[in-house]
This record gives structure tokens, C-alpha cells and sequence, in this order.
């Protein structure tokens, strides 16, 4: 990466120490303060990068920086389809799969106009800068729903939507990316969808099949078959990018969905060696994340943030939820409380910074706004969100009183 420094073996160790460590005591700090995690972490983040300089991701990772962060997203949703069953959502599989199709369209052309209103942005990169807005994903909302522990099936909804939507708003992003920047057609940009998702499926689907009979017959020793799994997700993740950017994605989703369902062997091991994986990988992605922004950035875009925050809370999920309940028979107040949570994370923070590389590194403008209002929404949405669903859920009747009085 041009002009990147060459640091000492002092100063990456230092660096890579930050990571953890800041990640690992941010999370502790948010559970006994009550607070939602995003929000410590990426004060940490900050705190950790231009504040005191401990931390140049940039400079420490370089070449590898974004590639590696996009194998630690895939690494989360493949934790995060350990944790889905499908026998949880019987009969409210239609509310999902609308959630994750009908849903995003909504949360996406909303999203995308409010943008094109209030900031600078010119169509096709409000639009793209739409598309990064469109993911909750498991990082945010999973916490939440441990916390809180809505009762069903407003909970196993939202936790199916915040990790099947990341992969899918990560595609998107990465269409309309091809449109900026290639001027794709909308055939180009159908053949890129097809292609992600049938890629993400297919060789997630055949990796779980692997992993599975391995795990069922290979007699491993208890101490391999958590590395084994693990091992396989990223095969899968890596095998499936190099067909389709980002399709990776979709396939260390489907792969650790595949096995959670499975009955052939237990992966109960697994899933428990996953969960912690994932609090690492989660903690040290905020925290270099958090150590990239510009917090001068922020501040000169937070009226338009705010704008486009409160339209996606007000306007956005309220519609996405109504426009995927219809016809469901789910009870309104199931309905509301989903309408009461959708906050953004890792995905969103991620793409957004991809995105604004690759538009700088093509001289299109747009970036820095697009990271900018991308922070503000993830901060905002996290307070709102992070805080209210417990009481809001406790006064719709689907959260017990003494779980929503500690947000």
C-alpha cells in the first residue's frame, strides 16, 4: 500500500495487542455497564487509533487489511448459522423470507432516496451508499436478543433476518459497485446476483456435506472437530470468493446453517468453541474499524446522518416489517416489536469502508461521506435500539419486565 510505513516488530506487536485486548475489555465493559457493545467498542476503536495512536490499521495490516476483514465477517456468519434452527421459525418461514427480499428492497429504495436528498451524493452513489445501510446483521442484533430475551417468534425472526441479511445486502452493495464503477447493465447486474448467490449456496452446501460426513464418521478427537469446522468455513468462504466477490459470504452462512440442522452428529462442541471465535473476531474487527474513523468526518455529516437515521427507524423498518407480516397471522404486537429493532454493525461499518476505497482509488467522489453517514446511522441506531427494545418490548407485552429494565 502506497505510503505506508515500515514499523518495527515493536510497534506491530503493540498494534496487534490493542486489537485484543481493547476488544476484549470493550465487550466486558458494555456487559456489566448495560450498554449496547457496538457503541464501547467503537469509542475503544477511536480511543485506541487517533487518540492516542496505539493503533494505524492501515499501516499495520496494509494490503491484507480489508481482505482480512472480510474473512472475519465471514467467520461471524458462519458463527452466527450455528446458532439458527430452522424447526425455531415454523410457520413464520414466510416473514423471513420476505424480510430478506421484500424487506431490503423496501429498507434499500428508502434508504437510498432519503440519501440522495440530504447529502451531495449523486444517484448511482446514493444508491450504493443505500445499499450499505440495508444490514442489521448478528453482530448488533443477537446481543440485544440475549439480553432482552424476547419470547417467540418475534425473536427467532429477528435473529434470522440480522444473519441471512448480511450476505444479501453485501451482494447488493457489491452489484451496485460494479455499476459505478464498470457501468454494468442491469443483465450484468442480474448475472452478478445469480452468480453470488448461486456460488454462496452451492459450495456452501457441499463444504457442509464434507464437514458433516467427516464429523460423523472421521471418529476425530473432541480436541479437532471445532479447528475442523472452523477449517471448513473458511475453505468454503475462500473457495467461493474466488467466483463471485463477496459470495463467500453466502457461503460460510449456508455452511454453518447446514450443520446446525443436520442430525447426524452433534455439533453442540462446536458451536460453544464458534461462539467465543466469534467474540474476537467481532471485537477486533469494531476496534479497527473504530481506529479508522474520521471523527471530523462524522461530525461534518451528522445532520444529514441524523436525517437519514431517523427516516430509516421511522419510514424504512416500519414499511419492510409491514410489507413481510401481511397475511402472516402474526399477532400485532410481535409485528411492532420487530418494527422496534434493526440496528446496523460490522457488515454495514465494513462494506462502507471497502466501498470508499475503491471509489477513491477510481477518483469518483463520495466516499468519505458514505463512511461518514454510515457511522453516524451504526452509532445512532445502536443507542436507539441498544436501549429501547428492552422497555418497548416490555410494554408490547414480548420482553419480561426484569429483562427490558436492564437495557
Amino acid at each position: 500500500m502506497k505510503g505506508v510505513r515500515s514499523l518495527s516488530e515493536t510497534d506491530i506487536l503493540i498494534g496487534l495487542s490493542t486489537i485484543v485486548v481493547f476488544g476484549v475489555v470493550a465487550q466486558v465493559i458494555a456487559n456489566k455497564l448495560k450498554l449496547p457493545g457496538v457503541l464501547v467498542l467503537l469509542v475503544a476503536g477511536f480511543i485506541a487509533g487517533p487518540s492516542t495512536g496505539l493503533l494505524n490499521p492501515d499501516e499495520l495490516f496494509g494490503d491484507l487489511l480489508f481482505p482480512g476483514i472480510s474473512l472475519a465477517v465471514g467467520l461471524l456468519l458462519f458463527d452466527g448459522g450455528l446458532q439458527l434452527r430452522v424447526r425455531e421459525i415454523e410457520g413464520f418461514d414466510g416473514v423471513v423470507f420476505k424480510l430478506v427480499t421484500i424487506g431490503v428492497v423496501v429498507t434499500w429504495l428508502v434508504g437510498s432516496i432519503i440519501i440522495g436528498l440530504v447529502t451531495d451524493l449523486d444517484g448511482r452513489i446514493a444508491f450504493l451508499a443505500g445499499s450499505v445501510l440495508i444490514v442489521s446483521g448478528p453482530t448488533v442484533v443477537i446481543p440485544i436478543l440475549r439480553r432482552i430475551m424476547p419470547d417467540p417468534p418475534s425473536g427467532e425472526i429477528l435473529e434470522w433476518e440480522g444473519i441471512l441479511i448480511d450476505p444479501i445486502g453485501a451482494m447488493i452493495g457489491v452489484v451496485m459497485l460494479g455499476v459505478v464503477l464498470d457501468g454494468n447493465s442491469a443483465a450484468g447486474a442480474a448475472g452478478a446476483v445469480g452468480l453470488t448467490v448461486g456460488a454462496g449456496i452451492g459450495v456452501g452446501l457441499v463444504f457442509a456435506v464434507l464437514a458433516t460426513v467427516i464429523l460423523a464418521k472421521a471418529n476425530l478427537p473432541e480436541l479437532l472437530r471445532a479447528p475442523m469446522a472452523l477449517a471448513g468455513a473458511v475453505a468454503a468462504y475462500t473457495a467461493t470468493n474466488l467466483i463471485a466477490p463477496e459470495s463467500g459470504l453466502f457461503a460460510a452462512t449456508v455452511f454453518g446453517l447446514c450443520l446446525a440442522n443436520q442430525t447426524f452428529t452433534s455439533i453442540d462442541d462446536i458451536a460453544a468453541f464458534e461462539e467465543g471465535v466469534g467474540v474476537l473476531a467481532l471485537g477486533s474487527l469494531f476496534i479497527v474499524l473504530g481506529a479508522r474513523m474520521d471523527l471530523q468526518g462524522v461530525i461534518d455529516n451528522l445532520v444529514p446522518g441524523l436525517i437519514i437515521l431517523a427516516v430509516l427507524v421511522l419510514v424504512a423498518r416500519p414499511l419492510a416489517v409491514l410489507t413481510s407480516t401481511g397475511r402472516s397471522g402474526m399477532a400485532r404486537k410481535d409485528m411492532l416489536f420487530l418494527m422496534a429493532l434493526a440496528p446496523r454493525g460490522i457488515v454495514a461499518a465494513a462494506t462502507a469502508s471497502v466501498f470508499a476505497l475503491e471509489l477513491d482509488e477510481e477518483g469518483i467522489p463520495g466516499g468519505d461521506t458514505i463512511i461518514s453517514v454510515t457511522f453516524v446511522v451504526i452509532i445512532g441506531a445502536g443507542i436507539i435500539y441498544g436501549l429501547g427494545a428492552g422497555p418497548i418490548g416490555h410494554r408490547l407485552g414480548v420482553v419480561a419486565k426484569d429483562a427490558a429494565a436492564n437495557p
